[in-house]
Order: structure tokens, then sequence, then C-alpha cells
């Protein structure tokens, strides 16, 4: 494999890794998030904004847990990506291999 390409494919994988180490930290961030909704009893004298808080805790929540899709749609794509260059470096070797081996 050339250099470069083996450069190429370090670095695509580091992305990767880059990003899928981002996927589990979101998913608990929407978690946590959605334990801070309140019921009217833990509201007290705010229950009259009980609704309101409660939507944007829930907003906020599909939010992150978007960002973990995101995140992990980001990876699969470098994925394919590299997949893709190793692909057609075999497809290149086994083409001058066959060529030159008559």
């Amino acid at each position: 494999m050339p250099a470069s390409l083996k450069a190429t494919l370090d670095k695509l994988q580091k992305e990767s890794n880059l990003w899928n180490d981002q996927i589990a930290p979101l998913n608990l961030v929407a978690s946590s998030i959605d334990s801070l909704q309140l019921t009217g009893v833990s509201a007290g004298i705010f229950s009259k904004i009980l609704n309101a808080y409660n939507a944007h805790c829930a907003d906020v929540s599909s939010l992150v847990q978007q960002g973990a899709t995101e995140a992990r749609e980001v990876r699969d794509a470098i994925d394919r990506s590299a997949e893709a260059y190793r692909n057609q470096e075999a497809e290149s070797t086994e083409i001058i291999e066959n060529t030159f081996d008559r």
C-alpha cells in the first residue's frame, strides 16, 4: 500500500474514531436531560410554567439525540470512504498483477 494511501486511511480512521467517541456521551446527555423534567408536585409555585419547562427539556433532549444520530452518520460516511479507498487500491493492485503475471 502506498504511503500516501496509508496516511489517508490512518487519518480517516482517526476521524471516524473521533465521531464515534461522541455518540455515547451525547446519548448520556439526552438521557440526563430527560430526567430533568418535573411533575406538578415537584414544580411547586412554578407549576404554571411546568408544561413549557418540560417541553423545553424534551426539545433539548431531542436535539442532543439528533446530534448523536448525526455523529453516527458522519462516522459511517467516513468508514465508507475509507473502505472505498481500500477497495480501489485492491482493484488497482489486482489489475496490475494480472497484467504482468502472464
